[in-house]
């Protein structure tokens, strides 16, 4: 119980960190949504 509480604070820190980065990238701009779209496709 405690192991699975501890591991799914991480993921909720990584999530939190990995969505700064890509409203970030989205904030620049035209050019990170082309990048954006081109590692999608």
């Amino acid at each position: 119980m405690r192991q699975l509480a501890k591991f799914l604070s991480a993921t909720g820190r990584r999530l939190r960190t990995l969505g700064k980065v890509v409203s970030h990238f989205f904030r620049k701009g035209k050019l990170g949504l082309n990048i954006a779209g081109g590692v999608v496709t």
